[in-house]
């Protein structure tokens, strides 16, 4: 897919124009074809967009207006050669867009890191390099994203220059580092019997033993580096890493210490989709209700979710069996996208509901987080407040 988020396109307009169109998460090239039907045109989709998925649901609109929605979600234009129009992308929009999100991105980045620093912890090291990170100006950790940015003590080109003095950091690296030798040498017992059952594994993948067996700090320390990642895309409610990297005057790294930012919430969550079949509620085993304040109303799946959804909480109940039979009916469903398109199901219905509960007419992009498949991470929303 183009995007790992949802472009909404929401058309509210007057009564009057003749046109009723809806259709179910669909690929592109099935839903154009059942527009090219309704409205007579010669309509095609570019090769690019074949696996884009819209869901439409509107009543009273033109059939050009409707068009323009169309292309408008997906980040696309129409072309007319001849008779026939033909979708394609919109490299200027998309290009438009995709700054527009990193910019957003990159704001929130810094946010958080902002924000993650005013934790307080009692390790020395971390407290250290909590200190250094937090004598750096904002905007430093911005620069360089969504790439790897790595600060210095003694920056080159591609890297950026350190502020406040490090030297604190420096000993209490090097003094954790001496720590964690001498008690790897109380365990050399351990690690000797390890060493006999991993050895030969260990020769083939080019693993030395000193790999594996923290050294103490023998040489000078003349260069620290501190590396952040951020986590993007589909991993930014996750965590950005953060890595301080000890080298000697030859190059050779010394010592390290790490530091994990927390991005936002866990973007995962279990919803009690028990409560969907009839007569579930009550049982043991079943998930809590909602908690009180979400008054919004209950999505209402059609049977084939429902069925969807009852295999994903099987799945989801740790009750793994290798007796598991999976009806065929679903397995259909659930193991032939191209055929049974995922987002035709729960997100669709999704979306219907958000559409009745509004009044209003839709057109929007889907993506494959809202397939909301069986898996044992994902769950489908209960209410509107969910969704």
């Amino acid at each position: 897919m183009r995007c790992l988020l949802a472009v909404l396109a929401l058309g509210v307009v007057a009564p009057g124009y003749a046109l009723d169109f809806y259709s179910r998460g669909a690929r592109l090239p099935a839903l154009v074809q059942k527009l090219e039907a309704e409205t007579g045109k010669q309509l095609r989709v570019s090769p690019e967009l074949e696996n884009d998925v819209l869901y439409v649901n509107v009543k009273g609109v033109e059939a050009e207006a409707l068009m323009e929605l169309i292309a408008k979600s997906a980040d696309a234009k129409w072309r007319l050669s001849g008779e026939t129009m033909t979708l394609e992308p919109d490299s200027a929009r998309r290009k438009r867009l995709a700054n527009e999100q990193l910019e957003a991105d990159r704001r929130e980045h810094i946010e958080a890191v902002q924000e993650s620093l005013k934790q307080d912890i009692e390790d020395e090291t971390t407290m250290e390099l909590l200190k250094l990170l937090r004598a750096l100006p904002k905007s430093a950790f911005g620069q360089n994203y969504p790439n790897r940015l790595v600060f210095s003590s003694n920056p080159t080109r591609a890297q950026y220059a350190l502020r406040g003095q490090a030297a604190g950091l420096v000993d209490a690296m090097v003094k954790q580092q001496n720590m964690m030798a001498e008690a790897s040498q109380e365990g050399q017992g351990e690690m000797d019997m390890m060493m006999g059952f991993l050895g030969s594994a260990m020769e083939a993948l080019g693993i030395k033993r000193e790999d594996l067996i923290p050294q103490p700090v023998r040489t000078r320390p003349a260069k620290l580096l501190i590396v952040m990642s951020p986590s993007v895309g589909s991993w930014a409610s996750f965590r950005n890493s953060i890595e301080a990297r000890l080298f000697d005057e030859n190059g050779a790294q010394i010592a390290t210490a790490s530091l994990d930012l927390r991005r936002g919430e866990d973007s995962y969550r279990v919803v009690p989709v028990e409560e969907i079949e009839e007569g579930a509620a009550g049982e043991e085993g079943a998930a809590p209700p909602p908690p009180p304040e979400d008054n919004s109303p209950v999505i209402e799946y059609r049977e084939e979710s429902k069925k969807i959804l009852t295999l994903q909480v099987d799945f989801s109940a740790a009750s793994f069996s290798t007796n598991r039979v999976i009806p065929e009916e679903l397995k259909q469903w659930a193991y032939n996208p191209y055929t049974y398109e995922p987002l035709s199901f729960m997100a669709s219905d999704a979306w219907d509901a958000w559409a009745k509960h509004h009044n209003k007419n839709v057109v929007a992009y889907l993506d494959d987080s809202q397939g909301w498949m069986p898996t044992f991470f994902e769950a489908a929303p209960r209410t509107m407040n969910q969704f």
